[in-house]
């Protein structure tokens, strides 16, 4: 539950701002002169915070004859700025739907783009190990070295493999004979606890390497290709964002697929 400083930020209320209305919310009517001596601020500073404090509806003010005097403005008012920003929210959500569907309508009719990223260090393999599992993609292929596992850690590649699982986002990896062994029935294996994750949503072929040499980690989603390499001994990330590379690559992937040496007896 928030405070009442945290509830006056969101409010959009300066730290300055706040400890005015704080001071307001136990004075009653003051005039500047009296509250600067409880604030502590001068009272030039003072009379521009008073000012915002109005115009945010959350002081108001009171002149007898040559004096100014200021007090937190009533519930109504609070009650009207909170009003007033539904009001702007739900704008605010119609002005982004009308964007997103323009902007989809746009994107439909465009010819698809290709967009290429480039990214280094253990963080980037991190990065798109959760961006994968979080897609919205139902299945994702991979050319297998277990190179992200090493770069990962063995904590966080447990949770990216849970929220494979929890999407039922099914994992096929095609690796060479070195890299992985038959899995058995009751999905015991060492570089994993979840079990649920191999039975259920994990497949994995071999394929000589004399066939096809797997010597660096690519992930293929719908819409997205991701290369793992090194270079200069650092890790990098090549990220190509492009729909037609992707069915190309694919493709090829599906090829090998066929070929290759299925060890596990469980699943489709």
């Amino acid at each position: 539950m928030q405070n009442l400083d945290e509830a006056l930020q969101t409010l959009g209320l300066s730290q300055n701002e706040g400890n005015v209305y704080k001071v307001l919310l136990t004075s009653g009517w003051i005039t500047v002169l009296a509250l600067s001596r409880k604030c502590l601020h001068k009272r030039s500073t003072l009379y521009r915070l008073l000012e915002s404090l109005c115009q945010k509806g959350l002081a108001e003010t009171r002149v007898d004859e040559k004096t100014t005097y200021y007090a937190v403005a009533g519930s109504d008012s609070l009650k009207e700025k909170v009003s007033e920003e539904i009001r702007r929210v739900n704008k605010f959500q119609e002005a982004a739907a009308l964007v997103q569907l323009q902007y989809n309508s746009i994107l439909a009719t465009e010819p698809q783009r290709t967009e290429v990223r480039f990214h280094r260090g253990v963080k980037s393999i991190q990065m798109v190990e959760w961006k994968t599992a979080q897609a919205e993609d139902s299945e994702t292929l991979v050319f297998a070295t277990n190179q992200w596992t090493n770069f990962a850690g063995r904590e966080l590649s447990e949770q990216i493999r849970e929220e494979r699982l929890n999407r039922n986002a099914t994992i096929k990896e095609l690796a060479n004979e070195k890299n992985y062994g038959k899995i058995p029935k009751n999905g015991k294996v060492g570089w994993t606890t979840n079990k649920d994750y191999l039975l259920k949503i994990y497949r994995h072929r071999l394929i000589p390497s004399s066939v096809l040499p797997i010597t660096n980690e690519t992930l293929i989603q719908a819409n997205s290709v991701y290369f793992y390499g090194l270079e200069n001994n650092e890790i990098v990330v090549l990220e190509f964002i492009s729909t037609s590379y992707a069915n190309l690559v694919k493709g090829l992937f599906n090829m090998a697929w066929k070929d290759a040496k299925a060890l596990d007896d469980f699943g489709s």
